[in-house]
């Protein structure tokens, strides 16, 4: 079973049954952190934390999604679906053509067309500035996963926000909630077909 879409099936329950993530732990006598990493597909429930689950919302019968078969997506579907996430929004300057001027400038800052990891970063960086309004740092930081998703060294990204977290503080928490939504919201657009 496909953790993610296990994750998104339970919480529909719990928003069907009108609960806050917290309020859902209190009646699970558990966290909300645990609640947060199920609903996300970052942890598998065992069959009785589902039954929890279901009970503290509300129900007594429940049926789970098996994974449907999948074929992989061609490299240009991918791309029209992150396309379709962006909408229309191109980010990369490097898919921009840019002027000799703003090339040099791009690889003086180490912006080269194959690493986009710490621009990622410096981007999350800027997005903590409203954490809750998905304003333009937020969507340049969306813009960064979008165009290079799969280029990404994610374990890069971890050591970075743990080193982030040790020198500065809690401005790497943030950091990793704003990576956590904007992951979630490139993978749910890479694994969604496309409804035409």
């Amino acid at each position: 079973m496909n953790a993610q879409v296990l994750g998104t099936q339970l919480a529909a329950w719990r928003r069907e049954a009108g609960l806050t993530q917290m309020q859902l732990a209190e009646r699970m006598q558990t966290t909300q952190s645990v609640i947060s990493r199920i609903e996300a597909g970052r942890s598998v429930p065992t069959i009785p934390v589902i039954e929890r689950f279901a009970r503290a919302c509300g129900l007594t019968e429940i049926v789970l999604p098996l994974d449907r078969p999948r074929s992989q997506a061609s490299a240009d579907e991918r791309r029209r679906r992150l396309a379709k996430v962006l909408g229309g929004y191109v980010f990369n300057p490097w898919d921009r053509d840019p002027s000799p001027a703003e090339a040099r400038t791009l690889l003086a800052d180490g912006l080269s067309r194959e690493r986009f990891d710490d621009l990622y970063l410096d981007r999350l960086r800027q997005a903590t500035i409203d954490e809750r309004r998905e304003g333009v740092e937020f969507h340049s930081a969306l813009a960064v996963v979008a165009a290079r998703y799969e280029d990404i060294d994610w374990n890069y990204i971890r050591r970075r926000l743990s080193e982030i977290r040790e020198n500065e503080g809690p401005i790497a928490d943030l950091m990793k909630r704003i990576d956590s939504r904007i992951r979630r919201r490139v993978r749910r657009a890479l694994s969604e077909p496309d409804s035409r």
